[in-house]
């Protein structure tokens, strides 16, 4: 999936959860934490050659439906450097309704495969 819009804009995070974003060289990791301290959603985004990737959204169950995935987003794309960084990410048939909803675009489908180990 693409999208073509503004990177980040400031999100509302819902009173009783709190944003921290870490970025070390061209990572960037957004975590929201709920007042008891527990991760509630996180994600990371990393930025090569003209690319910026998202990676590994994820809402933990008790705080699904309270924005916190669009936050996460929002926060990673206020990190995305350079700023005229194509954006992309790989979604999950679960996830690809919150990307379409935020303005993504899918380009192709995608299947995952998992090997057993021996």
């Amino acid at each position: 999936m693409t999208f073509d819009g503004e990177a980040g804009r400031p999100s509302m995070i819902p009173s009783g959860y709190e944003l921290d974003v870490r970025a070390k060289a061209s990572v960037s990791l957004a975590r929201i934490f709920a007042r008891d301290g527990s991760l509630a959603a996180s994600g990371y985004a990393a930025s090569a050659q003209g690319v910026f990737v998202y990676d590994r959204i994820v809402t933990e169950e008790p705080h699904r439906r309270r924005g916190l995935a669009s936050a996460i987003m929002m926060a990673l794309g206020c990190q995305r450097s350079p700023v005229d960084a194509r954006q992309a990410l790989v979604a999950t048939r679960a996830g690809r309704s919150l990307y379409t909803k935020l303005g993504w675009v899918v380009r192709s489908p995608w299947t995952t495969g998992v090997m057993p180990s021996e």
